[in-house]
């Protein structure tokens, strides 16, 4: 198959090995090689390739999602979507059910918690141009990550030296969904800081 054709069958950006079968598409490895030789495509990772001259049509999100599935964004890269923590946050954040692990490459770092299959939801999808991705709820972000940190979370102490914004959490956070979601972690530690945090964020918290 000629390059020229084949950019006309693939409407979007990028493409993975895996899309070319499901499609019956005859692209062996050898022209894969060609084309990545002559400047035409570039490979993200194993099996996952964007064109080259539509690099910038790609976002972060769209392939941290391509990356590693299933997966979802969450934690910190959640948090600061939401406003609630001021700091950037470099790395995008996502949780899954497979093995933890980090992938760096020219869209940008991408970070993966483990979390137990029967605690992957809260999330929606966001539909893109090309695609999707998934990203957490507010409420499920901030449970995601006082689940996977612990050590670091466990008192009202914690929640204030975390320097969340707690009036944009008042506004943002939806309080039914929250105790409705943290009910299901069957977590003692997580009922006394969703507790605290929203003590936290009540207008008339002292």
């Amino acid at each position: 198959m000629k390059y020229r054709e084949f950019t006309k069958i693939i409407e979007k950006p990028y493409f993975t090995r895996t899309e070319l079968r499901i499609r019956n598409l005859q692209v062996p490895d050898y022209q894969l090689s060609r084309w990545q030789g002559m400047g035409d495509i570039e490979k993200i990772q194993r099996g996952i390739f964007v064109f080259t001259a539509r690099k910038k049509e790609v976002i972060p999100e769209e392939v941290a999602f391509l990356l590693y599935e299933p997966s979802y964004i969450s934690l910190e890269y959640a948090l600061h979507h939401y406003g609630f923590i001021p700091e950037m946050v470099a790395v995008c954040t996502s949780v899954t059910t497979r093995p933890t692990r980090t992938i760096a490459n020219q869209f940008g770092r991408f970070s993966y918690r483990t979390i137990v299959p029967k605690l992957f939801w809260g999330y929606g999808d966001i539909e893109t141009k090309h695609g999707k991705y998934l990203f957490a709820h507010p409420e499920k972000a901030l449970l995601d990550y006082f689940y996977l940190n612990p050590r670091a979370i466990r008192t009202r102490d914690d929640l204030e030296g975390m320097r969340f914004d707690y009036e944009t959490m008042s506004t943002t956070l939806n309080r039914a969904r929250i105790k409705k979601y943290v009910k299901q972690f069957h977590s003692k530690r997580l009922d006394q800081l969703v507790n605290e945090l929203l003590a936290l964020c009540s207008p008339s918290r002292s």
